[in-house]
């Protein structure tokens, strides 16, 4: 599956409701994020830029050159160096087998590190192909509602953090994106007045 790009239009606003995922306002499953064909055996392919396990659903997926570049990538990421991260996920979308959950995972760790080198453009756009993989995709939702807000766009930034919210898992990321979530309202509250 190709990358999803979105453009902005002449004023700056992404049309997100015809980007790929969850439609806007769609409130994500309950429950945690799950290969929703996931063998018994299935295991980690390794760790994702929070050193969280990512369970991958087929098993071509540890057999395949994107996962030896999925790792390659993942240390870059970690030592600092985005740039080379980008290169080595993008190196391994290309590689990857028709397993969304394993694209799912390259596209949301792709943005993480275009969110570092602040390349909001490229993080909306890498979130919204990895939501149209796996739609709850709660990492992508924040990463991609961080982006928007720092472009400008809070309303749509605020969607995502609902529908992130709205998944009911816990972790580190959901309770910074529900502090973000009551300050973005405030401010959307304040210009309303």
């Amino acid at each position: 599956m190709a990358a999803v790009v979105l453009e902005a239009d002449v004023d700056g606003f992404f049309d997100l409701d015809e980007a790929p995922g969850p439609a806007r306002g769609a409130r994500a499953p309950k429950g945690r994020r799950t290969p929703t064909s996931a063998p018994e055996a299935a295991a980690p392919t390794g760790p994702d830029e929070d050193d969280e396990w990512v369970k991958v659903a087929s098993w071509e997926w540890e057999a395949s050159p994107a996962a030896e570049l999925e790792d390659s990538g993942n240390e870059a990421f970690r030592a600092g160096d985005y740039a080379g991260a980008i290169a080595k996920y993008s190196a391994a979308l290309d590689e990857a087998p028709d397993a969304p959950e394993g694209k799912a995972a390259l596209y949301a760790n792709r943005a993480a590190a275009h969110a570092e080198r602040g390349s909001h453009v490229a993080v909306v756009t890498d979130c919204s192909s990895c939501l149209a993989l796996e739609g709850a995709y709660v990492k992508a939702l924040v990463r991609r509602a961080n982006a928007l807000e720092k472009l400008g766009h809070r309303l749509e930034a605020i969607e995502d953090l609902e529908a992130a919210l709205a998944a009911d898992v816990r972790g580190p990321a959901l309770a910074k994106a529900k502090a973000d979530l009551v300050r973005l309202r405030k401010m959307e509250k304040r210009t309303a007045e």
